[in-house]
């Protein structure tokens, strides 16, 4: 099952929210080496981790197995903040966009068809919000899965090295078109979020 946990309904899922931040610990300190990003030694959190934060989380039960970040566009944010050399130009910002981060999948579910269920659960989210596209910075080989996977996605700017690895800054459209072709690839018969999705709350002004 998949869930959307805003700032909204967070204290009804705080388990799951706690939880994925352990995982998170585990695969991207552990794993892939982001020491920087460790808190308490259990912990993978950084600044966008804050009260505006929507969290979008598969779990088997009790046990969270995947997810993913989503973040206002119309505050400070990674891509502006971290990685403005990855876009040419303005990058995209406004109460219609936000930014897709820290996607993650347990290593025993990652030969799963949880990827497409992640990105169908993006789509329907978005759609429910009112959300036209998103944002995201991603390795490098990433961009040909996503667009194997349907995504309606385009570079923001030539590939750059972060941390010895090719890296791409993208725009993700929020089609139908797009939605149809993810729950194809990953035989998804009907939404996957299971959870009602709360009205957003007012949008902070960019700044």
């Amino acid at each position: 099952m998949i869930y959307a946990i805003t700032p909204e309904n967070r204290d009804s899922y705080a388990p799951f929210v706690e939880q994925q931040f352990q995982i998170r610990h585990a695969i991207f300190v552990k794993e892939k080496g982001w020491q920087e990003f460790e808190r308490r030694s259990i912990y993978e959190m950084d600044q966008y981790d804050d009260e505006e934060a929507i969290y979008i989380l598969a779990a088997e039960g009790e046990r969270v197995v995947a997810g993913f970040r989503l973040y206002p566009t119309t505050r400070p944010h990674m891509l502006v903040s971290a990685f403005p050399q990855l876009v040419e130009g303005e990058a995209p910002r406004g109460p219609d966009i936000l930014e897709w981060s820290r996607i993650f999948i347990v290593r025993d579910k990652r030969d799963s068809g949880v990827y497409y269920e992640l990105g169908a659960a993006m789509h329907e989210f978005c759609f429910a919000r009112g959300i036209k596209s998103v944002t995201a910075v991603i390795q490098m080989p990433r961009l040909a899965v996503m667009r194997h996977a349907g995504f309606a996605v385009r570079p923001l700017g030539l590939p750059k090295d972060v941390g010895g690895q090719p890296f791409v800054a993208v725009h993700v459209d929020v089609r139908e078109d797009a939605l149809a072709e993810v729950r194809r690839m990953g035989n998804i018969n009907g939404p996957v979020i299971v959870n009602p999705i709360p009205p957003a709350a007012a949008s902070a002004s960019v700044h």
